[in-house]
């Protein structure tokens, strides 16, 4: 049977054998009003057997007797009766979600439907969106209690989507601008964006990656290369799997996912078990994989970081670390995961307002990844749109100019000076500073970058051997990364072997001599090799050691106190070369 006209509807009620029948519609009529039930509904029929449909929208849904009204189940697609059923009626729209019937009232007109409020929610569903499509061979089953597939995705988008909003809006709090808020996906883009999405949760124990000041890594802390070293670093045990994930940099300055498993369970080439105390990377590759291993690194190394890990040669923007187990009861265990920034790289491009900008102008298109998917109008997004971003262009390092990005060289206790930076694309509105760390901690304050590239306040510091010290410039809060690594040399300290005075050497050290004019030395020699004379425990002079070894000092008139001349390297005293007991 075909539809009835929609004003016939009114006035037509169907029994339960499905015969069409028709009532005096003011004997119907007169029976309505708002306080009406399932049940005094039934008495507006004469056998009670019928439901007027104009009740239906009078009444809450779920209590009106639904199969009784025929004409509902042509208007909507599926089968009402079993829950299938899809499409509109009258004011409700139904639809299904998780394998249930979800029933809501349809708005009558959407207000103002691109207000920036909207938009902004629109640009955020599409960051988290994008995210989801480039990470779903992980994220799709990554979160322990939680099914594979539309379950998990619906989990991964309310979780991403609630910290994207409460990292905004703490901003916005802070007195941050929409300009100065970076990180997201243009709408009608598929550029995929870096942020500390969460990846997966669980009970296991957390691995979390750090940043270890190198463009194109991050690492697992670890003190030992040995896989025991990573299973104690973390309470882990023999067989558990570390999938190891980092969002790396491209050349169009938005990201790409990269990935790979390792399975702590080394073997030898034969497949036997390998103890547990073998090294676990070798030759930048894993020693011992197991044959479940997957993924190519392009950077593995063990270091003073731990592990160094990254899958581009661009740089890594961010990296995470899951950690999954099969459980006794076969369930799938996880670990929590979180990706954390890499504050060596730098971020997209794309700030909340250029998000804004591009979306009311249209003037912003890209290639899709899916072939037939490049219909549209707009100029294509290259890299630098829809705003060039600023970055450092030259440095000048203790008066040698340096390529940014560069490792600088400098010798153990030496003073290094960055005393310019040259910054492309600059923007005077925006302010620019150079922070210098050393083993990770900030040293000092900020450097601002002025106009013609000096530094203000100067930058000074003394360098030691051992000393990870780094260099990054910040555009106003953003990151743009590690712009100089200072590398320090090592210094084997001069060792003195001999003394001469007038010309006398005396092999034994210490000799008794009140005046030095050369000393004998072993090992690397700096400016900063001196001889500090001291009667009894007063500090008399102090006087530099030149390259050759030669030393003016002069002459000392003693009384009965002891002199003693010790040789310092800085403000460190190495040893006494002369004890006079004059």
């Amino acid at each position: 049977m075909p539809p009835l006209p929609l004003a016939r509807h009114l006035f037509t009620l169907f029994n339960k054998t499905n015969v069409l029948t028709n009532f005096d519609p003011e004997k119907i009529l007169s029976r309505l009003n708002s306080d009406s039930t399932p049940t005094l509904l039934r008495l507006n029929s004469d056998s009670e057997k019928f439901v007027p449909l104009p009740m239906l929208e009078k009444c809450q849904v779920g209590t009106c007797p639904m199969q009784a009204t025929k004409s509902l189940l042509y208007m909507s697609k599926g089968n009402m009766l079993l829950g299938h059923a899809r499409g509109k009626v009258g004011s409700l729209v139904f639809s299904r979600s998780n394998g249930k019937q979800v029933v809501r009232a349809k708005a009558d007109t959407i207000k103002n439907p691109q207000t920036q409020a909207q938009t902004i929610q629109r640009i955020f569903l599409n960051t988290v969106a994008q995210a989801y499509s480039r990470m779903s061979a992980i994220v799709d089953h990554s979160f322990e209690g939680i099914p594979a597939g539309q379950q998990s995705m619906s989990y991964f988008m309310k979780k991403n989507l609630k910290g994207i909003r409460e990292r905004v809006a703490a901003l916005v709090a802070e007195g941050y601008s929409l300009e100065e808020i970076f990180d997201f996906s243009p709408l009608n883009t598929d550029i995929f964006v870096t942020n500390e999405y969460v990846v997966a949760k669980g009970q296991l124990p957390e691995v979390k990656p750090v940043d270890c000041s190198i463009g194109a890594a991050m690492a697992m802390p670890l003190s030992a290369n040995t896989y025991q070293a990573v299973i104690d670093a973390y309470g882990l045990q023999r067989g558990d799997q570390l999938t190891f994930m980092t969002l790396n940099e491209t050349s169009s300055d938005f990201s790409e996912f990269g990935f790979a498993r390792v399975i702590l369970d080394p073997r030898t080439p034969n497949g036997d078990e390998a103890p547990l105390s073998s090294p676990f990377i070798v030759g930048g590759a894993i020693n011992l994989p197991n044959e479940k291993n997957e993924g190519s690194f392009s950077e593995l190394a063990f270091s003073e970081n731990g592990v160094e890990f990254g899958f581009s040669n661009y740089n890594v923007n961010a990296a995470a670390i899951i950690v999954s187990r099969k459980g006794a009861d076969g369930t799938w265990l996880r670990s929590n995961a979180s990706f954390v920034y890499n504050e060596s790289s730098g971020g997209s491009i794309y700030s909340l307002q250029a998000c804004l900008d591009a979306f009311a102008s249209g003037d912003l298109s890209v290639l899709s990844q899916r072939y037939l998917n490049n219909a549209g109008k707009g100029k294509l997004a290259k890299a630098g749109e829809p705003a060039a971003s600023a970055y450092a262009e030259a440095l000048t390092f203790n008066g040698t100019a340096v390529t940014p990005g560069d490792s600088a060289t400098i010798a153990d206790g030496a003073a290094g000076r960055l005393t310019a930076v040259v910054i492309a694309n600059r923007n005077d509105e925006k302010t620019y500073v150079v922070r210098r760390f050393k083993n990770g901690t900030q040293q000092g304050e900020d450097m601002e970058v002025q106009a013609n590239g000096s530094l203000s306040p100067a930058d000074s510091v003394a360098f030691a051997e051992g000393d990870n010290v780094t260099y990054k410039l910040y555009e106003g809060t953003k990151n743009m990364g590690t712009i100089l690594t200072v590398t320090v040399t090592a210094v084997t300290p001069m060792t003195i072997t001999a003394v001469s005075e007038d010309g006398t050497t005396f092999a034994n050290v210490p000799a008794d001599v009140t005046q030095v004019t050369k000393v004998q030395f072993t090992g690397d020699w700096s400016a900063e090799n001196q001889l500090k004379r001291y009667v009894g425990n007063t500090l008399h002079d102090t006087t530099n050691i030149a390259q050759d070894g030669s030393v003016a000092m002069d002459s000392l008139l003693a009384d009965e106190d002891p002199i003693y001349i010790k040789h310092f390297r800085g403000d460190v005293e190495v040893a006494t070369v002369s004890e006079a007991n004059v």
